[in-house]
């Protein structure tokens, strides 16, 4: 009787002390989950920004040459250090090339498109507004001054 009594309770000590195989399993599942989804992120992040380049803005000002207007005239863009020239139409529009979102460097694609190329899916329109992809604030925006067809870009 005191041997059954005696194995009874190694028995409830035994499972008290050690998980089932199913709290083994749970707990090993989430454990492998959760360092699975922070080396999925951090790689992420890292192809992401791999070739990112800083975007910078410009300040000062910049009376374009005869060959940056002629260029700008015929595409419709023109991508300098620090400034984005943009045509629409008859307006001149000029912003900086730093994304409000994470500083990526921003590229003009035609005079109503510009595109971030840290998170590609990011986009504005042709007054510098975000598509909201990654933020909906806009670009930084500069005075072009056209006198006589000669452009430009203060701020």
């Amino acid at each position: 009787m005191n041997t059954e009594i005696a194995l009874a309770s190694d028995s409830e000590n035994f499972v008290k002390r050690h998980q089932t195989r199913a709290e083994f399993l749970k707990t090993a599942a989430l454990g492998v989950t959760s360092v699975s989804i922070i080396s999925c992120l951090m790689a992420c992040a890292k192809n992401e920004d791999a070739n990112a380049v800083d975007g910078k803005n410009f300040s000062g000002s910049l009376t374009l040459t005869t060959d940056q207007k002629n260029t700008l005239d015929s595409q419709k863009f023109l991508n300098l250090d620090g400034l984005m020239v943009t045509l629409d139409g008859a307006t001149y529009r000029a912003f900086g090339r730093r994304c409000p979102h994470e500083s990526g460097e921003i590229v003009a694609q035609s005079g109503t498109s510009m595109q971030c190329q840290r998170h590609t899916e990011q986009f504005y329109n042709a007054t510098g507004v975000g598509n909201g992809a990654r933020t909906s604030a806009s670009l930084v925006s500069y005075t072009v001054t056209n006198n006589a067809g000669v452009l430009t870009i203060t701020g």
